[in-house]
């Protein structure tokens, strides 16, 4: 029988500017009706906001962080508190009335969305939620996965084996947490960037998911990213390097393949696969010798 339970989520942003609106998120907050429970996710490493705002005070962001963990652990679903706000129904003002106030802080909480799960476990919503609004902005660490983290890492440990790569910092031809802004000045972070007639910024993509949904919004996600980056790309002298990890389960090929066939699309985009990170690192290695 399938099972279509609901839940209801909200994302933590960190606003930097609230003039200019600039928004990163940082967490995620998650309550499932049927066990009258809340999940609350967050990064431990603020490294991608502190990349694109060298003022942040990581230690302001994690104490807030830390507090609404503490709250949420403390908090007793069966007191009066939490019954008198039918959460289900007023998860938004339960979340601002006793979680972060409207405006009180630098981080704030988005709209309240609602989802449906089909006979998923909790972990795999959190999962599938994860790697849907954090992909951009937080380790890959943060949903679980490993393999974002080895291609990645592959390829910077090939570079490190012939080069000193503080040296090649220094002389501007190889640059890490490289930052580009869209034409509205929204600000998107690439793991590397090295030069090679074009400058090209490296991205791990990490399509071993669990469900076949995810791996087609993940696509879509990335596609639209990448489009939008195309006139930056043009006139900047860019390509887009994706390190893309495919599925361990057979049964999510053609789904991986599709969306490799979307991402093919915008221009000035090379797609490297797992088995082909190795050539691609001696290429660079050549380019930059």
């Amino acid at each position: 029988m399938l099972s279509t339970d609901n839940y209801t989520y909200s994302i933590l942003k960190y606003r930097h500017s609230q003039l200019l609106d600039e928004q990163l998120n940082v967490g995620i907050l998650v309550y499932f009706p049927e066990t009258n429970s809340f999940i609350f996710k967050h990064s431990s490493n603020l490294k991608r906001v502190k990349a694109i705002y060298n003022n942040v005070s990581d230690k302001v962001i994690l104490h807030y962080l830390k507090q609404i963990d503490r709250k949420l652990k403390n908090l007793d679903t069966q007191s009066n508190l939490f019954n008198n706000y039918n959460v289900k129904e007023k998860f938004n003002e339960f979340i601002h009335k006793e979680l972060i106030a409207t405006d009180a802080s630098v981080l704030q909480f988005s709209k309240v969305f609602n989802g449906i799960r089909y006979n998923e476990t909790q972990e795999n919503v959190i999962d599938f939620l994860l790697v849907s609004y954090f992909s951009e902005y937080t380790s890959p660490k943060i949903i679980h996965s490993t393999i974002v983290d080895s291609v990645s890492d592959r390829f910077i440990n090939k570079l490190a084996s012939r080069f000193d790569l503080e040296k090649l910092e220094k002389e501007k031809k190889l640059f890490k947490d490289y930052k580009i802004k869209n034409e509205t000045g929204k600000s998107y972070i690439f793991d590397y960037a090295w030069q090679n007639g074009t400058l090209n910024l490296v991205k791990p993509i990490d399509f071993n998911l669990k469900t076949s949904r995810g791996i087609e919004d993940k696509a879509h996600k990335h596609l639209g990213l990448f489009i939008d980056l195309q006139n930056e790309a043009e006139e900047q002298n860019l390509r887009y390097d994706l390190l893309v990890s495919r599925p361990k389960e057979r049964s999510f090929y053609k789904d991986y393949d599709h969306a490799l066939k979307l991402l093919e699309l915008p221009k000035r985009l090379k797609i490297i696969e797992e088995e082909g990170i190795d050539r691609y690192s001696k290429k660079a290695i050549k380019a930059l010798s």
